[in-house]
């Protein structure tokens, strides 16, 4: 940076190199580089997209990348629906661990009567079934994101 505050050290850098390499007597060409437009918001024109839904694949800005879904932006519509399927599977394993307790707690009564340890070793089971069933059908980890302005 110069006393007036710009900044040209590339530049120098360039021509200096330049002038060292015509000096050997061989032919430089110099490069221009340009550079992308950049990418709209699908919603707002005027707004820079920032990234793109992992569902429909619309380009989003700032505000409306509105949630993270294990770790992937979804816009409004696809994360609100990304959000209902995990609460779906969410109750329909939290149904499938109390149908587990009432079949095993069943069972048990039936093999061994109504005994004291029968509840207990209905419960351990309808534990171990959710776990399992939480780790085969793993619901989505959803994330809302606080609005931006565009």
């Amino acid at each position: 940076m110069d006393e007036n505050g710009s900044s040209q050290p590339t530049e120098v850098a360039v021509d200096m190199l330049d002038r060292a390499k015509q000096a050997d007597g061989v032919e430089r060409h110099r490069a221009t580089y340009d550079t992308l437009p950049t990418v709209e918001c699908a919603a707002h024109p005027d707004h820079e997209a920032t990234g793109t839904c992992a569902s429909c694949k619309r380009t989003l800005c700032s505000a409306c990348t509105t949630y993270d879904v294990d770790g992937k932006t979804y816009c409004e519509a696809c994360g609100r629906n990304v959000e209902q399927n995990s609460h779906s599977i969410g109750s329909a394993l939290l149904a499938s661990v109390a149908v587990g307790y009432l079949a095993t707690l069943a069972l048990g009564v039936a093999l061994f009567g109504p005994k004291p340890f029968v509840g207990g070793l209905a419960a351990i089971a309808g534990i171990a079934l959710g776990r399992l069933l939480q780790v085969v059908v793993r619901p989505p980890s959803v994330t809302r994101r606080q609005p931006l302005a565009p």
